[in-house]
């Protein structure tokens, strides 16, 4: 039985390419992070969070979805990293950024 491995695409400002997307076992988008996905035609498995930012039309893409209250105590990573372990993934490769809110960069670093 081989490692499962999971590609988990946040939301926030992205990167311009995503060379290695095909390598994933398991996809999961957090909340926007579906938006990304499938502006570069990456096929999602599951978005995951409040859904406070997702697009109506990357939200009508979602294949499986869960959606979690906005008023929470842990970040739409938190989530898409507990899923990923959830479906026995050993590794995960994170999409997220730098720039933008440091809030936000901080709390995915930490997460991370």
């Amino acid at each position: 039985m081989t490692d499962k491995h999971a590609l988990i695409i946040t939301g926030g400002p992205f990167p311009k390419d995503l060379e290695d997307s095909h390598k994933a076992d398991l996809v999961i988008a957090a909340d926007s992070g579906t938006d990304h996905a499938n502006s570069f035609g990456i096929l999602v498995d599951l978005t995951i969070g409040d859904f406070d930012s997702i697009s109506e039309e990357g939200l009508a893409t979602a294949h499986q979805v869960e959606q979690h209250p906005e008023d929470k105590d842990v970040s739409d990573l938190e989530l898409a990293l507990g899923a990923a372990v959830n479906a026995s993934c050993k590794s995960a490769t994170i999409v997220t950024s730098s720039v933008g809110r440091l809030d936000h960069v901080l709390g995915n670093l930490l997460v991370a």
